[in-house]
């Protein structure tokens, strides 16, 4: 039991590494992926916006409860100190994104639709940091693939609720952006932690090369605007479902 504790719950002590394509990764991104896939078919063939409400709060209660386990597991094993909420692009988004749904703010789904469903897809396919620091399967790397997931499933599901025109999705989504970048700014000056490589671009592929802080320039529209045609595309698929299906 020891050695299982230490394997897969307590930090383990390796050689940081980038997994991406491992094993690890492959079959825990296949299995989120499949289980948004089928609850994805099951919202859209419902189409039910009771039920959609449904489903995004139980979303929206597991993220928060993983958010709070990360923060304990943190503290229990780090000492508690302001690092242990950590302020990433990604955790920005799971520690409101649950209070948005569950307190019913559907006026607010735009300035976090784009960022949650691209947020949480990309790290599932490429997760870059996820399972750096725990040499493969580790709970906490599960946690933060799980986390990612609910944020994707979050992003499909938001424009059921709250389909807004194009502009207004564009003018929320950026004001969004610019929150998160700005709070990452903030912090990482606090903490000295590299959130949302506001503090250097070390080890990341082209973004190294350029000289801190130019590669700003590159990062944060590229970023941005990636995000933005990917939601996009799904926005003119999901105008194809049934308008009955939204209530906005």
């Amino acid at each position: 039991m020891k050695n299982f504790l230490n394997r897969y719950f307590y930090p383990v002590d390796v050689v940081p590494q980038n997994r991406c394509f491992s094993p690890e990764h492959i079959v825990i991104s296949g299995i989120l992926l499949l289980i948004i896939a089928v609850i994805f078919y099951r919202v859209t063939k419902k189409q039910s916006p009771d039920y959609t409400r449904k489903v995004l709060k139980g979303c929206a209660l597991l993220m928060l409860f993983l958010e709070f386990f990360r923060i304990l597991w943190n503290a229990a094993f780090k000492g508690l100190s302001l690092t242990c909420f950590r302020f990433d692009f990604c955790n920005q988004i799971c520690m409101v994104l649950p209070f948005i749904i569950l307190f019913n703010e559907n006026k607010l789904f735009p300035y976090c639709e784009v960022l949650s469903l691209v947020g949480g897809f990309t790290v599932l396919i490429y997760p870059l940091w996820v399972f750096y620091d725990y040499a493969g399967f580790h709970l906490m790397a599960l946690q933060s693939m799980i986390s990612h997931a609910l944020m994707a499933l979050c992003g499909l599901l938001m424009p059921m609720l709250e389909l807004p025109s194009k502009h207004q999705l564009f003018m929320d989504t950026l004001t969004g952006f610019l929150i998160i970048v700005a709070v990452s700014f903030v912090m990482a000056r606090l903490t000295g932690v590299n959130y949302f490589l506001s503090l250097s671009a070390d080890g990341i592929p082209i973004l190294s090369k350029i000289p801190y802080p130019y590669y700003f320039l590159v990062f944060y529209p590229f970023s941005f605007m990636v995000g933005w045609i990917i939601c996009r595309v799904y926005h003119y698929t999901f105008k194809r479902i049934d308008r009955r299906f939204v209530t906005a």
